[in-house]
């Protein structure tokens, strides 16, 4: 999971954080499932900001 600056808007700052999870099968290797998810947030604080997007990406 990471997050990254996206756009400065007047003093709000906007953070985009991006997921991905990966189910491998312990016999195979092979990958049985693989999903992302991203989401946004914006906050006059960057720390804030790219928290709140990290905590809200919905896994």
């Amino acid at each position: 999971m990471n997050s990254e600056f996206a756009a400065r808007i007047g003093n709000r700052i906007s953070f985009a954080a991006r997921a991905e999870i990966n189910v491998i099968s312990r016999s195979s290797g092979k990958i049985v499932m693989a999903d992302r998810a991203t989401d946004r947030a914006v906050d006059p604080s960057e720390n804030i900001a790219g928290k709140n997007a990290t905590v809200s990406v919905p896994f």
